[in-house]
């Protein structure tokens, strides 16, 4: 391990974000003499690649007795009108489950877009409060998709660290790593390993091996640039596994807008196919802190020699 892995400098940190999702679960349903009614699953989430299609989109409703015929309204809150379903569900005499089918126009799909919905009973409805209609069980039902980009490599690119080595001390190195590109799509970037065995302060054992690690890269905006999420890098020289983002996506997660950011000044650039960003526009994570990177104002990829558009 070099010298520098032990001259880690500490700035001030400026916050941490996590983010999780659960699955839940129904419960028993009530046997008291009140109808009630329930969904019988909470939620599904879809990960789509390119070219595949959603399965058939059922939920199913479930009642407490299967005597006579009635309705249900329904109530369909989504982030996209691509996606519809029947405002009631119908219950024939003798029937205790009734399937809901949620439709969504496949052709209009964005990818890289994530869609959410949620279909609810609608509770305030005339007809729940003339029949004395109750919930027992899920109340409500999630649906959440998204359309993944097929990346491919697009050749290698050199790369200058302003993220971890001068962190530590060491000055910025530049290096060849392999970049990525979603087919079909300009002005997105996947550095791949930039972290790993191309980094040149690296000895064995200082980065994990056993899998790809990458960050991306937002420049279909050539003069609003950011890293466009958290990533991590799989490097570890003692104090941790650091992670890498920007400031323009650390103020988004807050509540900012992609304007916003823009107009403060924390995006980068993309001129004559090289990607720069200003002095602590860039941040590295370690555990629950985040510290100012990019300090040399040298932190460059340079996709010329790849065939980024």
């Amino acid at each position: 391990m070099k010298l520098y892995k032990y001259l880690f400098l500490a700035v001030a940190a400026v916050g941490f974000f996590a983010s999780c999702s659960e699955e839940g679960y129904w419960e028993s349903y009530d046997t008291q003499s009140t109808p009630t009614y329930s969904f019988s699953k909470t939620s599904n989430n879809y990960s789509l690649q390119g070219g595949d299609t959603l399965p058939d989109l059922t939920v199913t409703v479930h009642r407490s007795t299967n005597v006579g015929e009635v309705s249900i309204p329904l109530s369909l809150s989504a982030n996209s009108d691509i996606i519809t379903v029947d405002s009631v569900v119908k219950f024939n005499d003798g029937e205790f489950y009734k399937n809901v089918t949620i439709n969504v126009d496949e052709s209009k799909i964005n990818v890289g877009t994530e869609y959410k919905a949620e279909l609810t009973f609608l509770v305030d409805s005339v007809n729940f409060f003339e029949h004395n209609f109750s919930i027992s069980g899920n109340k409500a039902y999630t649906l959440s998709f998204k359309m993944e980009y097929v990346w491919a490599s697009i050749g290698m690119a050199k790369y200058t660290d302003d993220f971890i080595g001068p962190l530590y001390g060491a000055p910025n190195e530049t290096y060849e790593v392999e970049v990525y590109a979603p087919q079909g799509v300009t002005g997105l970037y996947r550095v791949m390993n930039a972290y790993g065995a191309a980094f040149p302060y690296n000895e064995d054992g200082d980065y994990d091996a056993s899998k790809d690690y990458y960050f991306e890269i937002d420049a279909t905006d050539p003069e609003g640039v950011y890293i466009n999420g958290m990533y991590s890098t799989g490097l570890d020289w003692g104090d941790g596994v650091w992670s890498i983002t920007s400031y323009a996506y650390y103020y988004m997660t807050k509540g900012y807008t992609f304007a916003d950011v823009k107009a403060a000044g924390y995006c980068g650039t993309m001129v004559d196919k090289v990607i720069t960003f200003p002095a602590k526009s860039l941040l590295a994570g370690l555990g629950s802190s985040l510290y100012y990177a990019n300090q040399n104002s040298a932190f460059m990829l340079d996709l010329s020699t790849t065939s980024a558009e």
